[in-house]
């Protein structure tokens, strides 16, 4: 199976904003355009469909370029212009070598911190999804109507406190001390898969709790 292919299967896994979005890139790229409709489409499938009822449009694998001829290697030559690659200038190019090892280090903050972005999406997950959205920084006003969808179980709490805490540890905010080396790759892969198992348990939860609450007559069904 030629890397196109094997890309087009992974995105049939996914779900359809996904599978649409390999679509748009197949096809040339994605416009400002592409990403608004995709963003909608992201929106529709966590339950907020946007006023226009976009609906996502699977990558039809007959629409794939050509495969290759069979024993024809495909490798990363290098990387020019990234947008959006961590903290890498987007004027910076990378080229790796056809044969050997080409190792890629850098400063603090040069773009290696994945675990930073990770800490803040557990911040986020607290706010929005944890407390459902009943107090968020930078907002003055309190939702306590939202309180209907808020239970913390010790489960819950341990979850946010570890994966707070290991995020933390390799974000160089321990203070002056050496940070810990950086996990191997399935480690980082783990810690997200943890991460998006916590929201997955977190939503269930909310979902059970209200229902709950509404047939105990303590809260109104929305």
């Amino acid at each position: 199976m030629q890397i196109i292919q094997s890309i087009a299967a992974w995105a049939a896994q996914q779900p359809a904003w996904i599978d649409d979005a390999v679509r748009r890139l197949v096809a040339g790229g994605l416009t400002p355009q592409d990403f608004q409709e995709l963003s909608a489409l992201a929106k529709a499938e966590h339950g907020l469909p946007g006023p226009k009822g976009r609906v996502a449009v699977r990558l039809d694998p007959k629409t794939l370029p050509a495969a290759a001829q069979d024993g024809v290697d495909v490798s990363l030559a290098a990387v020019r212009s990234p947008q959006n690659l961590n903290a890498i200038d987007p004027n910076q190019a990378l080229t790796f070598q056809a044969t050997g090892l080409t190792i890629v280090y850098g400063h603090n903050g040069a773009g290696k911190s994945g675990y930073r972005r990770m800490r803040d999406t557990w911040e986020l997950l607290i706010e929005e999804h944890l407390f459902a959205g009943t107090v968020k920084r930078f907002r003055r006003a309190i939702e306590t109507s939202k309180l209907r969808y808020v239970s913390v179980d010790d489960a819950e709490a341990s979850a946010v406190y570890n994966g707070m805490t290991r995020c933390s540890n390799f974000t160089h905010e321990g203070g002056a001390e050496a940070p810990p080396a950086l996990p191997e790759p399935s480690e980082f892969i783990s810690d997200v898969e943890a991460l998006a198992t916590s929201l997955q348990t977190i939503e269930n939860n909310k979902k059970a709790t209200e229902k709950r609450r509404v047939e105990a007559g303590q809260a109104t069904s929305t």
